[in-house]
């Protein structure tokens, strides 16, 4: 999967800008597409194109929203009422928050060199190996792609302790391992980043078809995955007969900063409290609804529970300072790109489908055809594929956040 160019070419630019803000207003309509629904599909395209010439979310973002209130789809004030006004962006500046305070308290790099200098793993190419992947997996959803550089790090050290040639075929094999690990664990937070940018708006479309989703057992499914992966790479290694015997006179503890691994007391609180703000989602199913409490404990929402939680490790102090600065915490690690991201494509998304545009019908004629007789494997097929198509050409997160919001 390749990344988009960063192409700023103006050519581009002026494009995108008259597809969101001209061309729609003269292209003429079709079948049951009104107006509204023509222009919002130049939008949504223009916003696409913009996004994989590599132009900021922010400003493209807001190009998209002031093309909406030209084409009388919402207003405005509709619009931030719907994005910032609700749980979605609230929840991912918060879980920001929370994952900074376990990056700058060097918790989760701690928590990764402890996996890989077990005792049990040392002289054991399948244990170290299993322990390496699942720390990658681990790195990849607290650290981020800080994991990946310390992982590459890891491994070349590793590599020159047992005389590993930099283009040998152990060292191949566990950088790309290492990596593919990293990214099953970035994937692993439903409720953080990129993957609560594509989840959010399909939990919203399943709920409106009475669906539920549970955060805790999709995270178990990607922790499992990540496990089965962590296996049969290890064989699958064995299977091209990559030297793993070296792995057996490795004694890891041995290398610098892998002796002695263990949390200091910030770093302590601070993995409790990230963790119990996890919880939420496996105690509102054993909370009776119904009750006083069970109905307080519902409203507080997985949003409100993670501010909870960031609050706590901001007030109490270890050591004379906040386990989590308040002042810093929230500063250094929001990402307004990605929340602009998802403001533009969400509400852009929206456009495409209400009912005044006329493209939710369009499609359902045009499409019924295909998947009345298919049913649903079929069609997330056809997504799985268009996806995958779209990543040869796009970013992997705009490709995420289209899809996710069509």
């Amino acid at each position: 999967m390749t990344k988009a160019k960063k192409n700023k070419n103006p050519a581009i630019l002026i494009i995108g800008l008259l597809l969101m803000f001209i061309l729609g207003r003269f292209i003429p309509t079709w079948g049951s597409v009104t107006r509204i629904g023509v222009q919002g599909i130049c939008i949504f395209i223009g916003l696409v194109l913009l996004a994989a010439s590599g132009y900021p979310y922010l400003a493209i973002s807001t190009f998209a929203i002031l093309a909406i209130q030209l084409s009388g789809a919402f207003t405005i004030a509709d619009m931030i009422a719907a994005s910032l006004g609700g749980t979605m962006i609230f929840q991912l500046i918060v879980i920001y928050g929370l994952c900074r305070a376990l990056l700058d308290c060097g918790a989760g790099d701690v928590i990764a060199r402890w996996l890989i200098t077990r005792k049990f793993a040392k002289g054991k190419p399948f244990a170290f190996t299993f322990m390496l992947m699942i720390a990658s997996v681990f790195a990849g959803a607290f650290i981020g792609l800080g994991g990946l550089v310390f992982y590459y790090s890891v491994l070349d050290s590793i590599r020159k302790e047992l005389g590993y040639d930099e283009n040998s075929s152990w060292m191949k094999f566990n950088v790309f391992g290492v990596y593919a690990e990293a990214m099953v664990g970035m994937s692993m937070l439903p409720f953080k980043g990129l993957p609560l940018l594509i989840f959010s708006p399909l939990k919203q479309a399943l709920g409106e078809v009475g669906i539920t989703t549970n955060d805790l057992l999709f995270m178990g499914i990607i922790a499992l995955l990540g496990v089965i992966i962590a296996v049969v790479y290890y064989f699958i290694m064995v299977l091209f007969k990559v030297d793993l015997d070296r792995l057996k006179n490795l004694d890891i503890t041995k290398m610098d900063g892998m002796d002695h691994v263990k949390m200091n007391r910030q770093q302590v609180f601070v993995t409790i409290v990230f963790a119990i703000s996890l919880i939420y989602t496996i105690l509102i199913l054993f909370i009776k609804k119904g009750t006083p409490f069970g109905d307080a404990f519902n409203g507080i929402t997985q949003a409100g529970w993670f501010s909870i939680c960031l609050a706590i490790m901001c007030l109490v102090k270890i050591d004379g300072k906040p386990a989590a600065n308040p002042f810093t915490v929230l500063k250094d690690g929001v990402d307004w790109n990605v929340i602009y991201a998802m403001i533009g494509f969400t509400q852009a998304g929206a456009v495409l489908t209400m009912d005044d545009a006329g493209i939710k019908t369009w499609l359902q004629d045009v499409l019924s055809g295909i998947f009345v007789n298919s049913g649903f494997p079929v069609f997330l097929l056809l997504v799985v594929l268009i996806s995958w198509i779209l990543t040869n050409f796009l970013s992997n997160t705009a490709v995420g956040v289209i899809m996710a919001s069509l």
